[in-house]
């Protein structure tokens, strides 16, 4: 259903949508993923505009927080990336080239990408050869959420120091023997 437009004393005013309808992409109001991971549980089965980094890699593709995102997404001691994985048919620009000198910068595309936020019932964190280990979204169970996309739009490649590895998270000693981590 194409949605009817409002017009007053010959003014076009704005769109107006069915109950049941979503307002197109670029109408959506956009938040930084990083505004995400304030309540993030609070997003699941939301539609909403994201923008973030694109991150990509043979295994998946993801939308990050900016690597300033106070915010962090926690559960049972586990500190989770500041991800969401990306699934869903949203048609992603092809890989930027190399911008920077080889080694100190990295080019990095900023997109807003339209979905559904998916979460976990029950988010679960094992101990497995030492260190905690996930069970969510993505490559690896990695991300604590997915965005089922549907859109995506205004890419800019940008270039930047590239970011620093994820601290492993050692596992807690156990209380029947303090020396085995598994």
């Amino acid at each position: 259903m194409l949605p009817a437009l409002l017009i007053l004393g010959g003014a076009l005013l704005r769109p107006v949508y069915a109950a049941d309808e979503a307002p197109p992409a670029r109408d959506m109001p956009v938040i930084s993923v990083c505004d995400v991971f304030r309540d993030l549980l609070s997003y699941t089965g939301k539609h909403v505009a994201l923008r973030g980094e694109l991150g990509r890699t043979s295994e998946g593709n993801w939308l990050v927080a900016e690597p300033s995102c106070p915010y962090r997404f926690k559960t049972d001691g586990f500190v989770w990336s500041q991800d969401l994985a990306l699934g869903g048919n949203a048609a992603l620009p092809k890989r930027v080239r190399a911008l920077g000198p080889m080694g100190r910068t990295m080019p990095t595309t900023i997109i807003t990408v339209v979905g559904i936020i998916k979460t976990r019932e029950k988010y679960t964190v094992v101990c497995r050869f030492g260190e905690l280990t996930s069970v969510g979204f993505g490559h690896l169970s990695g991300s604590p959420a997915e965005l089922i996309s549907e859109a995506a739009f205004d890419p800019v490649a940008i270039e930047r120091e590239p970011g620093k590895a994820p601290a492993k998270q050692p596992c807690p000693p156990s209380p029947t023997n303090p020396r085995n981590h598994n």
